[in-house]
């Protein structure tokens, strides 16, 4: 590409643009303006791209971004309406769903033409652009612009937290003036879930250019699979990074870069299926490349290349020319570098998008900023080594004059542009990046391959003592012990004998002969997998859908007990879901819903089960040692490495705690109360050496670092009146802690979480019990009576932000955890006792029916604190979750006449405390419980609360 090819190609979209504001010649046209605001944006952002990296983190450039994001969030705030479009047209989607309709054909859509008014018509969205506003919707039980407002200022501000954990070498404090940017940069339309799909595909990307590993290739493909479901910017970005791939690698990457492609399909097919894929496909691919379609919903904006095709009257020639022109450019830019290829086709696609899409430029600007940062990362490398002085970052020689101007001006018409465009457009900017050592990030360069990155993540310039004190110099090396090597191939000869075994079983056993819906042929098998009919949310009882979680964690176990990480761990456990779904039980449905709790599931509750047992394995004591039984994939593993030397070295963790415990409880509800015992166990795992010893220490934390298991029971007369188990791990995250000598400081970790909750109560109704088998005997379910189903709950809280926040002051310690996840759960209705008061029950989904409860979508927000000081535990802690019913792929979804939409919430607050007896290991503890719960079903809606009291003693060991 010759060195002018970018500027003369933006001076010509500014000079195209500028005449058609000059002439306004497109019939039903308006704000050409837009047009011409989005190239002089364009032009900035390559002014950004063609500097070196200590000028883009120089303090010239950082206070201009600085200063334009905080102007332009004031602006956005300021011009926020009550009522726009966008808030009216996801109102009228979610009355589409909860009317049990296809938004996608529903005909009910809110859209808005200027000068018109409003017009009704399908959702012109993909898919993935519902589900968080959906889930905010039913957090906050209203829709309005402040919730849609709150919604995508967290998203956009996990944007900053990737932007944060890309870069361990470079000081955040050069990033925090990407901050209001990214926050508030696009607060009036929905912009936020393409941005943070795109930046963990630029994270993983950079990742797999320091370090390739073949499974980041394939998580590459889903992330671009979802991302095509969001706004379609991720589509040329996809484009542009297989077409690279092809380009370096030749032919010999075509079947993989195959593969990869079709994994991304086959992601996008899966989250269209529930909403019908031509169905989708027709509304929002086709209604945005056919331009007479788009303008009958809404107002028709000309960009540079639909504009004067709609002038000349060749409508119908622009899907060809934008497919054209655009696949033209991704040939051309797959000779560049990656992330230049990627931005040199993003640029073609806002030039021949249908409207100009202003929204999109934060992105552009943070994929400018990634490849910045890695060019600043390796100058660092080259320069200084592990150490770089704070100034090595501050100046760099000032751009050209020329360079300098593009630059401030262009940033000023970014937000210009934004801050001008229609209530559809957005922005939220962010930053990082770069190619080579002191060498320019440009469109037309092709650097080679980033070098390594160093650790460093800090709120303020990091210090890195050449000897660190004496108790973190030994925390520091008790974590990096030696450690065994890992033992891919035992762990997978494990799996494939347990799997083999429990297959066996199944079919000798001729287990669920109710559930054979396919033959063993061919036809069958293929329309069953490839052709997805056999896709389906089953109709199983509550008890085998929720366990289905441990046989997740227990395929979990061979890979984890092996050594092999995590992540590894987790791909074993979908691998064994895979085959038991796919091979195993051919005759049945592939469960939808034991898919995503054995496969996803087992990593909430198999790490925990892991670390927990691997600790007792290393414990002296002789109780500990027999309580390491508990995980006998474990405990095999051990002794099978007993003679290897470096499977006996163990770092300690930093803080753990295990109780048992037994007491009472009083239980109040619909004006009656219950007196039952009550007893359990608790365990929770701090695997951080440093933890709360003096010194100072911040790095990542690769590995997990906090796990906890904890089950009870409430009994009375022999029988388990309530039944909570909870597990949960946290992974992935940073680690920050500064203790002085004195025992003052604090302690931060945030990290990735993922968590599992069930929660039972005991069955009143014969067929609650003893569920009936689905199709059999209809008459056991006794349908003369009112349904009398009692509460029940499993929860996978997939995964999620998680922030644990310690404080020391004077023998006093204070820890606040917050955590926030997306949910998928199997929920009793609660409102389908009172619904069959009145309606009949028969049309209902298949689970609700047969079970009383349905799988849900969802998310939970909470908040725990604790006290500590000397023998006194303050503790307390609110939970807000909210679920609504998938309406879709039920096992037997023609024979729902009645497909209602459910949807249910959980609020929950506890408040305790405790009194450890001094000189033992016995605590006296007192808590109090509140749990709301409010279910919706068709127009009934139910209300309960109930109140428990617990009090009791613990052991502590």
């Amino acid at each position: 590409m010759k060195p002018y090819a970018v500027p003369a190609a933006l001076t010509a979209c500014v000079a195209v643009s500028l005449v058609m504001l000059v002439l306004e010649p497109v019939p039903g046209g308006r704000h050409y303006e837009y047009a011409l605001l989005q190239a002089l944006a364009l032009t900035a952002v390559w002014g950004l791209s063609a500097v070196g990296p200590r000028t883009f983190f120089g303090k010239r450039t950082l206070a201009a971004v600085l200063l334009c994001g905080l102007a332009l969030g004031a602006v956005n705030l300021a011009v926020l309406r009550p009522d726009p479009e966008i808030v009216r047209a996801y109102g009228t989607v979610f009355e589409a769903l909860e009317a049990g309709r296809n938004p996608y054909t529903s005909g009910t859509i809110y859209h808005e033409i200027e000068s018109v008014g409003p017009v009704f018509g399908d959702f012109n969205y993909p898919p993935l652009e519902i589900y968080p506003y959906y889930l905010a919707y039913r957090i906050a039980g209203a829709w309005n612009t402040t919730v849609l407002t709150v919604t995508l200022v967290v998203i956009q501000a996990l944007c900053f937290i990737i932007l944060l954990r890309m870069f361990h070498g470079i000081r955040p404090v050069l990033f925090l003036p990407f901050l209001p940017l990214i926050l508030l940069g696009e607060v009036k339309t929905n912009v936020a879930m393409t941005f943070l799909v795109a930046s963990l595909i630029f994270w993983l990307i950079k990742k797999d250019l320091e370090t390739p590993r073949p499974l980041r290739g394939r998580l590459i493909a889903v992330l671009f699979g979802l991302g095509l479901m969001t706004k379609f910017l991720v589509l040329p970005l996809m484009a542009a990074y297989y077409a690279r791939t092809l380009a370096a690698k030749g032919r010999r990457a075509l079947g993989l870069v195959g593969v990869d492609v079709s994994i991304a399909l086959g992601t996008a097919f899966l989250v269209m299926a529930p909403f019908g894929v031509l169905d989708v496909l027709k509304s929002t691919v086709l209604f945005n490349v056919v331009l007479d379609e788009r303008a009958v919903l809404t107002t028709f904006y000309p960009n540079i290349l639909s504009g004067p095709l709609a002038w000349l009257g060749l409508q119908a020639l622009y899907p060809f020319a934008a497919f054209g022109v655009l696949a033209l450019a991704v040939l051309v830019a797959s000779r560049l570098e990656v992330f230049s290829a990627m931005l040199a086709s993003s640029f073609v696609f806002l030039i021949v998008a249908t409207t100009p899409e202003p929204q999109f430029l934060p992105v552009l600007v943070f994929l400018v900023a990634v490849a910045q940062g890695m060019a600043l990362e390796r100058d660092m490398a080259a320069k200084e080594g592990l150490a770089r002085p704070a100034e090595a970052v501050r100046g760099g020689h000032p751009p050209a004059p020329a360079r300098k101007a593009v630059i401030a001006a262009g940033l000023a018409t970014l937000c210009l542009a934004v801050s001008s465009a229609p209530a559809r457009a957005e922005t939220g900017p962010s930053s990082i990046g770069g190619p080579d050592p002191g060498v320019p990030f440009r469109l037309v360069n092709h650097p080679s391959r980033a070098g390594p990155s160093f650790a460093g993540f800090s709120l303020s310039p990091p210090r890195v003592p050449a000897d660190p004190p004496g108790l973190l110099r030994e925390a520091l090396r008790s974590e990096t012990v030696s450690k065994p090597r890992p033992k891919k191939i035992r762990a997978w000869i494990e799996l494939g004998a347990f799997a083999t075994i429990v297959t066996l079983n199944y079919w000798a056993s001729n287990s669920f002969p109710e559930d054979r819906d396919f033959g063993l042929d061919l036809d069958s098998q293929m329309s069953r997998v490839i052709g997805l009919e056999g896709w389906r949310f089953d109709s199983n009882q509550f008890s085998l859908n929720w366990s289905h979680i441990m046989g997740g964690a227990v395929y979990y176990q061979f890979g984890r007990s092996n050594r092999l990480s995590w992540f590894y761990s987790w791909m074993m456990s979908l691998a064994g879901s895979t085959w038991w779904e796919v091979i195993g039980e051919p005759k049945e449905v592939i469960s939808i819903n034991d898919q995503i709790m054995t496969g996803l599931g087992g990593f909430s509750v198999g790490e925990p089960w892991y670390q927990i047992g691997h600790f007792l394995c290393h414990q002296s004591s002789l109780v500990l040692r027999g309580l390491s039984f508990l995980n006998p994939v474990v405990k095999l593993n051990d002794w099978l490495d007993r003679k290897d030397p470096a499977a006996k070295e163990y770092a300690p963790p930093g803080w753990y705690e295990f109780s048992l415990f037994a007491g009472a409880r009083r239980l109040a509800a619909d004006g009656a109360a219950d007196t039952d015992a009550y007893l359990g166990l608790r365990a929770g795992l701090l695997s951080l050496p440093e933890y709360a010893r003096p010194g100072e220490v911040r790095r990542a934390v690769k590995d997990t670092y906090y796990s906890e298991i904890s089950l009870d029971y409430a009994l009375r007369g022999g029988h388990a009146e309530e039944t909570r188990f909870f597990s949960k791990a946290v992974t992935w995250g940073r680690f920050a802690q500064r203790i002085d000598g004195r025992g003052n400081g604090y302690s931060l970790t945030v990290g990735l979480g993922s968590a599992f909750e069930l929660f039972k109560k005991r069955p009143l109704a014969v067929y609650d019990a003893q569920p009936v088998p689905v199709k059999t005997d209809p008459g056991s379910l006794h349908l003369d009576e009112p349904r009398n189903f009692t509460d029940k709950l499993a929860i996978l809280h997939v995964a999620g932000p998680v922030l644990d926040w310690t404080v020391f002051r004077r023998g006093l310690k204070l820890r606040t955890v917050v955590e926030a996840y997306g949910d998928f759960a199997l929920v009793n209705s609660n409102a389908v006792n009172e619904f069959s008061l009145s309606h009949d029950v028969a049309g209902l989904k298949t689970i609700v029916f047969y079970y009383g409860y349905y799988y849900g979508f969802g998310g939970t927000l909470r908040a725990a604190a604790r006290l500590d000081y000397r023998g006194l535990r303050i503790h307390g802690l609110v939970d807000l979750g909210a679920w609504g019913s998938a309406d879709r792929l039920d096992r037997f979804q023609e024979e729902v006449t009645n497909n209602a939409h459910l949807s249910d919430t959980r609020v929950r607050s506890l408040l305790g405390a405790g009194w450890k007896v001094p000189g033992s290991p016995l605590e006296l503890f007192f808590e109090i419980e509140g749990v709301r719960r409010r279910g919706w079903l068709a127009e009934v809606r139910v209300d309960r609360f109930e109140s428990k009291v617990y009090a009791g003693l613990a052991w502590h060991f």
